[in-house]
């Protein structure tokens, strides 16, 4: 039992195999029902203790219902300590993540520029877009070297979203077959330019590539470093 000796046990609602029943002292956090949670008021995101709201999505960097129950799960673990509370908010609001895993890179206008390179394979791109949620029109950047990956379960992942595709790079072919959005460019820089012609307030330009970068870029950092240069010029 993971939570054997353990004076508080802090768990997710939504995952049953770490419920600790039995045990006296317990905190919970999750989507619903749960101590600290995430509700959604007028299509934007909010999170709670009780009914205490804590802040809404619009007030943190970080992109992603993964990161959202990251939030609560720090709020749950914190609890017992008192801190301030503006304190707590503050530094919770100011944290913008590891480099190019899901990054706001860059925002203006209403329009999001999010640095995912890191995710180099199509499981990395499907965590990103799961719980993703954009209020205007994705414009999903993909490409690179896919390696021989089945980019397939990507398609009905797709639906979810009002999308528009840009690929790029080696497996750029592959990758646009993947939607009837897709549009086709040799380098990501080409792909951008385009992006930037075609965006309102609400909209999100995710690069989440799913393919390694030696195709055309020493890593994933030098990457998301491009990607980052670019949005601040192009947004």
């Amino acid at each position: 039992n993971v939570f054997h000796n353990a004076k508080l046990a802090i768990f997710n609602q939504q995952d049953d195999f770490t419920n600790p029943k039995n045990h006296f002292n317990k905190i919970s956090f999750g989507t619903d029902n749960s101590e600290y949670s995430i509700k959604e008021v007028g299509n934007m995101s909010h999170l709670f203790f009780k009914d205490e709201l804590l802040l809404t999505e619009d007030d943190i960097k970080l992109v992603g219902q993964h990161n959202l129950l990251n939030i609560l799960a720090v709020y749950a673990l914190i609890s017992p300590l008192n801190l301030d509370k503006e304190k707590t908010k503050k530094a919770i609001c100011d944290f913008a993540g590891l480099d190019h895993r899901c990054q706001l890179a860059y925002q203006n206008n209403g329009v999001k520029w999010i640095n995912d390179s890191k995710a180099t394979n199509v499981g990395s791109l499907v965590a990103c877009l799961d719980g993703l949620k954009v209020k205007g029109k994705l414009h999903l950047l993909l490409g690179g070297d896919g390696k021989g990956a089945d980019f397939k379960p990507l398609v009905p992942l797709f639906k979810n979203f009002d999308l528009q595709l840009y690929c790029f790079g080696k497996d750029k072919d592959s990758l646009a077959k993947l939607d009837h959005s897709s549009l086709v460019f040799e380098t990501m820089e080409q792909a951008m330019q385009k992006t930037s012609s075609d965006l309102k307030s609400g909209d999100i330009v995710l690069l989440s590539p799913a393919c390694a970068s030696i195709d055309q870029f020493k890593n994933f950092e030098v990457r998301g470093e491009e990607f980052t240069k670019l949005a601040k010029q192009l947004g």
